[in-house]
């Protein structure tokens, strides 16, 4: 069985109006209650969006679907707004490409609201993957930990405006597991971080130095030797303007304390 759009299988994930995601105003639903196998909404390619908001509250467990299953997916041709707290339950995953929270717009704007824990364990598998061709705004209160190779803590992009607003830990376990990675294919970027960011893997940065505009084909600075970076970022901090050089124009600097040593590049004398 698929769901509508570009193939993701529904596995036992809650896919509104089901119960307990019954609950519509428009074009507004609300899941509460038992939601542990996830929640997925995918309307890629569908003929009409039913939706363009998804409220998560009042949970009752922890999210934790089945292997390689994302805890929130929403996908859609138009505006995508996910407003999700768990309280004192968390947003678990395992398995590759498992995101704890994906949002995705192929025309619109994305914006995702939530409150609460997010633990992912298999590789390519994001804390809050968000992703619209308008603005994209991510606004995150809690801890996220990843522990997989090439899994970001929050993963922005979009071709307007992109925000970033996070109070709490990230911890990235994996190589090339950037705490925070934000892009832009032409408008600004602004990121701010209340706490701290420590990452651990070869190649993993504590904040993003990721940007790219119309003139910059790079999305992210280039990396010539490993580097164990194993850092905890002083926050908050800001990234703004986007350069014709695809280079951040503004960019205050950031003081970084090392939490451990960080290895020799190699070939390091």
């Amino acid at each position: 069985m698929l769901l509508c759009g570009y193939g993701r299988p529904a596995q036992a994930q809650v896919v509104p109006p089901a119960a307990p995601c019954n609950t519509v105003s428009g074009s507004t639903v609300t899941c509460s209650g038992n939601v542990s196998a996830g929640i997925a909404i995918d309307q890629v390619g569908a003929p009409a969006d039913t939706f363009s908001t998804l409220n998560v509250n009042g949970v009752t467990r922890d999210i934790a679907p089945a292997s390689m299953i994302d805890g929130i997916y929403f996908g859609s041709d138009g505006n995508v707004t996910i407003n999700s707290d768990t309280g004192p339950f968390s947003i678990t995953t395992t398995g590759d490409n498992a995101d704890g929270i994906e949002a995705y717009s192929y025309n619109g704007n994305v914006k995702v609201t939530h409150a609460g824990d997010i633990i992912t364990r298999g590789d390519y598998a994001r804390g809050i993957y968000a992703d619209g061709v308008a603005s994209t705004i991510v606004d995150h209160t809690g801890n996220i930990t990843t522990r997989g190779y090439g899994s970001e803590g929050i993963y922005a992009t979009g071709y307007g405006r992109v925000s970033v607003k996070q109070t709490g830990t990230i911890t990235t376990q994996g190589v090339y597991s950037d705490g925070i990675y934000a892009t832009a294919f032409g408008g600004p970027i602004t990121v701010n971080q209340t706490g701290s960011i420590v990452t651990h893997g070869d190649g993993a940065w504590a904040s993003t130095r990721s940007v790219r505009s119309p003139t910059s084909p790079s999305t992210r600075p280039a990396i010539s030797r490993p580097m164990a970076m194993a850092l905890t970022a002083s926050a908050p901090f800001r990234l703004l303007e986007t350069s014709r050089s695809g280079r951040p124009a503004t960019s205050p600097p950031m003081a970084m304390t090392p939490t451990a040593s960080p290895r020799s590049p190699t070939g390091a004398t």
